[in-house]
């Protein structure tokens, strides 16, 4: 699940990468010496999707109307850069280390919501967490991760679609660097990898784990159902259905590509639908 978590950064001009010469830190645009730092910084605590794009693009996909956009007052023509961070399940080994080593971590009332929001922000020295959206309640990060090109947000199923990880990665944070411009090639949009039966699937999938008295996939009845009426107002599922029904919407994930490489492991699947700390014992997993 996306946390809608914006960390507004302030950060010191970081030295230059080991690989990086004098010449070229010099020349290179300072999003270039970010990233460079904060990609491998990320990966080692579990976190291997970190892509960056313009603040601007965002804004311009949200329909208007829509509101939740992001100001980027310290940036002329809204090239402000943010990244866009998430994981696949090569998070969940790093995650249950620190939180077996982490006293905060084990009191918190979320514990991974309070991973990403304190490791990540750590990379950098200064930093400010806020909501800093306008317009409505939250972020849309799918809709972001679609803008940076890192996945295609399939908005039926509430499924990102990423070329690699497939549905098997989640998206947690944008990290906001104030008065930093992005100057980076913006990239195509992705296309949705599914064709029309296997959407077909999917959807019926979805509709299952929706109801409440469905347990057949073949139930392509266009009635509307308590699971639809339990729905948050962008018409998402709210949290407390999915909890109730997490094995169904795993089967939502697994519905595109059965098998995938990158779906989680089983305690990871448990605690990312259900949030049961019984889940979070490294000899379980």
């Amino acid at each position: 699940m996306a946390t809608g978590m914006v960390a507004s950064i302030s950060p010191r001009i970081p030295p230059a990468p080991p690989t990086c010469s004098r010449t070229e830190a010099a020349t290179s645009p300072l999003w270039t010496l970010l990233l460079r730092q904060l990609k491998p910084d990320l990966h080692l605590l579990g976190f291997d999707v970190a892509d960056p794009l313009a603040i601007s693009w965002y804004n311009e996909s949200v329909p208007e109307g829509m509101g939740r956009s992001i100001p980027t007052p310290m940036t002329p023509g809204g090239k402000t850069l943010a990244v866009v961070v998430g994981n696949n399940k090569y998070l969940w080994p790093r995650f249950l280390e620190a939180y077996e080593s982490d006293t905060s971590l084990q009191l918190s009332e979320d514990p991974l919501d309070a991973y990403v929001e304190r490791r990540p922000v750590r990379i950098f020295w200064g930093h400010q967490e806020r909501d800093g959206v306008i317009g409505g309640p939250s972020l849309e990060l799918q809709r972001m991760a679609s803008a940076a090109g890192v996945s295609i947000w399939d908005e039926p199923s509430c499924l990102s679609l990423h070329p690699k990880y497939g549905p098997w990665f989640a998206l947690r944070a944008v990290m906001v660097f104030d008065g930093i411009e992005y100057t980076g090639i913006r990239p195509a949009q992705l296309q949705n990898p599914m064709g029309d039966a296997t959407k077909a699937y999917v959807r019926m999938a979805v509709r299952s784990a929706r109801s409440p008295s469905t347990d057949n996939l073949a139930d392509l009845s266009g009635k509307r159902d308590l699971g639809e009426r339990r729905s948050s107002g962008d018409g998402h599922p709210t949290r407390e259905l999915v909890r109730e029904r997490w094995q169904r919407w795993v089967a939502v994930r697994d519905a595109p590509y059965p098998g995938h490489p990158f779906r989680y492991p089983k305690q990871m699947l448990e605690y990312h639908y259900t949030g049961s700390r019984s889940c979070l014992q490294l000899t379980k997993c």
